[in-house]
């Protein structure tokens, strides 16, 4: 079977595998099973896929590319808005999450892990340029993201019925300063006053 593209290849894939999750859990499905369902080989699905987990963060990352398309600047998206983004893509999949949630939990901690501190690199480097060195906005990235990962991976096994426009604002409520120009000037200043 010849396809357009790669895309249209993945996306065969990935909806022949929600099909198959319908009816099997996702621990059961194995390649064999999409490969056969999709009328393709096996060599085609490990072509686009290292294994059925990688199917998932394929489905939400073309959701969050897809949603990038409506012309916002993604590295000058502020953190709040990258997590409400990202759980309005994982709430557009629930199903397929939610079935994925047991089997995945650890795979998917990582995926949103590293999702979430790239987006919070890259906006802390447009909004501070050279206020702090770049071993600092990684580190402080790195620090930020993992609780923005926490917030959205309880959300998700809480059902994915929150609010998380209203989770971004107690976030925001809570710690004021996240991510002000004001905050990282101080960091600045310590780091003077250390040396």
């Amino acid at each position: 079977m010849a396809y357009k593209d790669g895309q249209e290849t993945k996306r065969l894939i990935a909806n022949v595998c929600l099909e198959l999750m319908r009816h099997t859990p996702p621990e059961s499905i194995n390649v064999s099973d999409i490969a056969q369902a999709a009328d393709i080989s096996r060599q085609t699905f490990y072509y686009h896929f290292h294994s059925v987990y990688d199917i998932l963060p394929w489905l939400i990352s073309t959701e969050l590319k897809d949603m990038a398309k409506d012309g916002v600047d993604m590295k000058r998206l502020n953190p709040m808005d990258t997590m409400i983004r990202l759980g309005n893509a994982l709430r557009n999949n629930k199903d397929t999450v939610t079935a994925f949630l047991p089997a995945y939990r650890h795979r998917m901690h990582l995926d949103l892990s590293e999702y979430m501190e790239r987006r919070m690199h890259q906006y802390l480097s447009v909004v501070l340029g050279n206020m702090i060195d770049r071993t600092s906005i990684a580190t402080i990235a790195r620090f930020h993201s993992a609780g923005y990962t926490g917030m959205v991976e309880l959300w998700m096994e809480n059902g994915m019925d929150d609010s998380l426009f209203e989770m971004a604002n107690r976030i925001r409520n809570t710690y004021p300063e996240l991510l002000s120009a004001e905050l990282y000037s101080r960091i600045k200043q310590l780091q003077t006053l250390e040396g």
